[in-house]
């Protein structure tokens, strides 16, 4: 099954997914993701402390990840199309909304 896949060059595989944690470290270890320069300049303002940096790194974006997060909804569904009926008829309105 795998070869076949693999063989097909029109398939296509991708997931949309959130992840929502109660808090976005624990002791030395941060999830930073694309915000890190954010997380650096913490570091730098709290003098390279990461006690204070997570919290106040935290406390500065997850109101903006928050907002993001739940201004998708079905989103997915147009980005990542369940069916080969769905991508076919998301192909045919992007196509039409191009030209």
């Amino acid at each position: 099954m795998l070869d076949a896949v693999r063989a097909d060059p029109e398939f296509y595989f991708d997931s949309v997914s959130r992840v929502h944690l109660p808090t976005w470290y624990r002791g030395r270890i941060a999830l930073v993701g694309d915000a890190a320069h954010f997380l650096a300049e913490e570091l730098e303002d709290a003098g390279g402390d990461h006690t204070v940096a997570f919290g106040l790194y935290e406390q500065r974006q997850r109101p903006y990840t928050e907002f993001a997060q739940n201004s998708v909804t079905d989103g997915g569904d147009l980005i990542v199309p369940s069916t080969r009926e769905a991508i076919n008829a998301r192909n045919t309105r992007l196509r039409a909304i191009a030209s």
